[in-house]
Order: structure tokens, then sequence, then C-alpha cells
């Protein structure tokens, strides 16, 4: 799995990577802009999708909360749709679906 970012300055960020053993099978976080917008992401890989999910939900939840009590009001994520469940899964955690598309996904806002 690869990935790179390139961030302006003043952006700010957290992230995690879930492991199984020696072998990382996903990872997530947040990226927050000098507008104060917030990107969330998560990535995984399929044979490990389910199990990483489990534990996910509550911990997004609660990094939401932390985002939300630090003033952010705008938090985007890009939902791929050929995850299943994913658009779902957004929706549980207060996402709604914009008409805007990025990287290939819609782009879900989530309002503090």
């Amino acid at each position: 799995m690869r990935f790179g970012l390139v961030l302006e300055e003043g952006t700010r960020g957290i992230g995690w990577t879930a492991w199984a053993g020696r072998r990382a099978v996903g990872l997530g976080g947040v990226l927050i802009g000098r507008n104060g917008q917030a990107w969330g992401h998560f990535a995984a890989t399929p044979d490990y999708r389910g199990q990483i999910l489990r534990g996910l939900h509550r911990r997004t939840l609660r990094l939401l909360a932390r985002l939300t009590r630090a003033g952010v009001r705008d938090i985007r994520a890009v939902c791929d749709m050929d995850i299943p469940r994913a658009a779902a899964w957004m929706e549980r955690l207060g996402f709604a679906p914009s008409q805007e598309e990025a990287n290939g996904g819609i782009v879900h806002v989530r309002k503090a």
C-alpha cells in the first residue's frame, strides 16, 4: 500500500496504522488545513476490512467529538463507492453526501 501527501504550510494532522503482526493492514487519519476544513481518510486491505471496522467506529466517533470540541466545524471525507457499505458507514458517522467528487469518490460532509 503506497500513498503520498502534499501539505500546505499550517496543515495539522493525526493518523494511525492498523497492524496484523508485522503487516500493515490499514491506515487512517484526519488532516486539518489552515482554513479549518478537515479531511478524513481511511484505507484497509480487502482481507482485513471487516475486522478493522469493528473497533474503528467508536474510535472515529471519539475523534470526531474531539475535532468538534477543538472548533473544527467542517469535516469532509471521500467515500469510495466500490467498498460495500462505505456510504452507510459515513451516514452512521453523521456525514451526508455532497454534489462534489474527488479522487474518484463522492465527498461526504459533516457539519458540527
